[in-house]
């Protein structure tokens, strides 16, 4: 999104969606994506705006039958914006991760 200045869930030029994106790198199950970018905001600011958002990006991120997420950044683009996208899923199994479990 940073390179190319474009902030979707939908990859530019392909189309491919964050599921199709997730898939071609193993993670198998329900993928949910939200995305926020800003010129003043923290990683961590931008999860309180998630969380905080009544748009559905809580219910996404909180759903307890999510075992994995993965928070990423990137930027800034040439207008000094940071991007940040927060990928979950389930695992196949519906177990989490074994690194996870104590």
């Amino acid at each position: 999104m940073a390179k190319r200045e474009y902030f979707e869930h939908e990859t530019l030029g392909t189309g491919e969606t964050q599921t199709q994106r997730a898939e071609a790198q193993g993670t198998r199950g329900p993928i949910g994506e939200v995305i926020a970018s800003s010129k003043d905001h923290s990683v961590g600011e931008a999860l309180d705006l998630w969380l905080t958002s009544d748009e559905g990006h809580c219910e996404g991120i909180m759903n307890p039958e999510i075992r994995r997420i993965g928070i990423e950044q990137a930027g800034p683009d040439s207008e000094r914006w940071l991007y940040w996208t927060a990928n979950t899923a389930r695992s196949d199994d519906g177990e989490p991760p074994e690194y996870c479990v104590p």
